[in-house]
């Protein structure tokens, strides 16, 4: 990935972080296809739509979009190992809140490991984007 590419995936992926954060979810969808209709196999992109279909209560396609990112996760070149870990870490929270919530079970302990999460290093536009709450319920 060339250098232009490079910074027009991360202002790509600021303006999905400055929508997320106003609860634009349209405007972060419409970007987050954007991202995938760039590289089809974007893990950032696919993430971000599955937390958007999270946010709108589609349990079953939120999960098929974290699939698809995790397999995807140690073939994307644009990530390093610390951007991996953080990512596969974040998609097994939410997988796990999601079962959990199909389930009628409670997450226990779930703002410590979204603390940890949250505290794993990556490159800035990853963790701008992918924060997990540690307050609110999951």
């Amino acid at each position: 990935m060339g250098l232009a590419s490079k910074i027009s995936t991360a202002l790509l992926f600021d303006r999905i972080s400055r929508a997320l954060a106003k609860r634009d979810y349209g405007t972060a969808r419409i970007l987050a296809e954007r991202a995938v209709a760039k590289n089809s196999e974007s893990v950032a992109g696919t993430v971000t739509l599955g937390d958007l279909c999270l946010f709108e209560q589609r349990y079953a396609d939120a999960v098929k979009h974290y699939k698809k990112a995790r397999q995807w996760i140690t073939s994307d070149e644009t990530l390093t190992s610390e951007d991996r870990r953080f990512i596969a870490a974040y998609i097994n929270f939410r997988m796990h809140a999601v079962a959990k919530r199909l389930k009628g079970e409670e997450f226990e302990n779930w703002t410590e490991f979204a603390s940890k999460i949250n505290s794993l290093p990556a490159k800035r536009m990853y963790k701008d984007v992918f924060v997990l709450p540690i307050a609110k319920s999951v």
